[in-house]
């Protein structure tokens, strides 16, 4: 279980949010809540991009063989029609924009750089 800024949630006081002046507490509650929220983003985004490349261009394979760092361009997993498709699904379920130099190798070669480019976008928005 996750401990927020005011401890466990059952009353235990936690030092990740402290008062040295006003609006401290607010601010650094404020960034915690942010960091899981982004961490959480991070995993879900993860998530269903593993998803969707196990079931459209790996259908069949060992799902564990396929981890975050596989790399997907340049191991011949995504060719250029594939990542085509890749890119239009991120920009249809996460409701993003890929600009055209962001789609290849050195934005979607591996899942953690696909969710990586996908958090940081949705993250500007």
């Amino acid at each position: 279980m996750s401990r927020g800024p005011f401890g466990s949630g059952r009353g235990a006081a936690s030092t990740t949010c402290s008062i040295d002046r006003p609006g401290d507490v607010q601010r650094k509650c404020i960034s915690w809540w942010m960091k899981e929220e982004y961490e959480a983003n991070m995993e879900e985004i993860t998530r269903l991009v593993h998803q969707f490349i196990l079931r459209e261009f790996l259908p069949g394979e060992d799902p564990s063989e396929l981890t975050d760092q596989t790399p997907l361009i340049t191991g011949g997993i995504l060719d250029s029609i594939s990542t085509l498709k890749l890119v239009t699904f991120l920009e249809g379920h996460f409701g993003i924009m890929v600009e055209a130099y962001e789609a290849g190798v050195d934005h979607l070669d591996t899942i953690d750089q696909i969710a990586a480019l996908v958090a940081e976008k949705k993250n500007a928005a």
